[in-house]
């Protein structure tokens, strides 16, 4: 909790085209920006404790959506690699007040 999951989200979406604000989607489950460039598909599974109930918001219509980017925060409590074939993983750590730490890393599941 406030790593800056949603500020890095933020940054991409600014990237993509948005001109519009960019919230954390922790009460609602998912937010949604059509950016310029793309569209952004921004899910926190925080609250989500199953497979169920991902089915139950139509998590898993999102794999197969084209031109769509996806982050997904908490996405370690799923094995999604099962599902999407691209997965690219951003972990967030705390150092101190405002240091963090990033590590990026990548996988095509098609190649």
């Amino acid at each position: 909790m406030g790593s800056g999951k949603t500020t890095l989200v933020k940054h991409f979406a600014e990237l993509a085209g948005l001109k519009n604000s960019v919230t954390s989607p922790t009460f609602n489950i998912l937010q949604t920006y059509k950016c310029k460039l793309t569209t952004i598909y921004h899910f926190d599974l925080y609250r989500i404790d199953s497979i169920a109930e991902l089915e139950e918001i139509g998590f898993f219509e999102y794999a197969f959506i084209d031109n769509a980017t996806i982050f997904i925060e908490w996405a370690n409590k799923f094995n999604l690699e099962e599902i999407f074939d691209c997965i690219n993983k951003i972990y967030l750590y705390i150092l101190e007040t405002n240091r963090r730490k990033i590590e990026v890393y990548t996988n095509d599941f098609n190649t």
